[in-house]
């Protein structure tokens, strides 16, 4: 998925979770979280929303580690997501929820790219294989992954109960 599909997907899944009551945080700050949580996998990649921002570091990490490689994996999300919750309860007691949309978001990128990218990911890093979940030839930022976000956020509206 493009950045802005990452986050759109990202930002419904949060809406999904704070109306099933399961985070108890605003949507004003939980969504924009889990849209930034959602383009952080990509730091590992030059020409990403991300990785041009961060260009020196997104460079060396896509020459050392590759894309879709271990900053890609369940063993980075988890330590990353360790992390957002550590420096959350330090720093942002009175959101103590905070890391959860940061980590949903990261997570949901994953799911993305395991979904729409040709060639996976490797999730179970160092084990060099890469999982995709939907077989055949869709590709990121193709048809496929348009009309499926569109899906995705209309079931997501309706669930929530916004309107339009």
């Amino acid at each position: 998925m493009k950045g802005i599909t990452h986050q759109l997907f990202a930002a419904s899944l949060a809406a999904i979770a704070i109306n099933a009551g399961e985070l108890d945080l605003s949507p004003w700050v939980a969504l924009p979280l889990a849209s930034m949580g959602a383009l952080i996998p990509d730091i590992d990649h030059p020409e990403s929303k991300l990785g041009r921002r961060v260009f020196p570091l997104s460079m060396l990490l896509f020459q050392f580690a590759g894309h879709r490689g271990f900053i890609h994996s369940l063993l980075f999300w988890g330590g990353l997501s360790w992390g957002f919750y550590y420096l959350n309860q330090q720093w942002f007691p009175l959101l103590h929820q905070a890391w959860i949309p940061l980590s949903v978001g990261h997570l949901s990128h994953l799911i993305g790219d395991m979904c729409f990218g040709r060639h996976g990911v490797q999730l179970l890093w160092p084990i060099r294989r890469r999982i995709r979940i939907v077989p055949g030839s869709w590709s990121v930022g193709g048809l496929h992954e348009f009309l499926f976000l569109c899906l995705f956020v209309a079931i997501t509206a309706y669930v929530t109960g916004a309107t339009i």
